[in-house]
């Protein structure tokens, strides 16, 4: 089978952040204006390293079915994993708060 350019990783790094900042309006009710273009590019960073596993998985697979379950399952854990980074980051903030003296 014909192999996925690691191009497409720079474009599940941008997906990232855009769903980064959709989570947060859905959880906070509000758009993220003060996180930092330093934050936007860990995002961009962990959505590119996440792309990266992607596409090597999907290269790996023989068959069309297997790359479309490799893909549904990455389609299922991106969500979970932005909510997960997400309510880490609402978690540190509130005990960095509450551990100031």
């Amino acid at each position: 089978m014909k192999t996925i350019s690691l191009f497409w990783t720079a474009l599940v790094g941008l997906l990232t952040i855009a769903g980064q900042v959709i989570w947060f309006f859905l959880r906070f009710g509000a758009w993220n204006a003060e996180a930092t273009p330093g934050e936007f590019f860990i995002f961009f960073l962990a959505g590119g390293l996440g792309g990266w596993l992607l596409i090597a998985f999907l290269n790996r697979q023989a068959s069309m079915r297997q790359r479309w379950a490799v893909l549904v399952a990455f389609l299922i854990a991106s969500p979970v994993a932005l909510f997960v980074m997400i309510l880490s980051a609402d978690y540190l903030a509130r005990w960095a708060f509450w551990a100031r003296p």
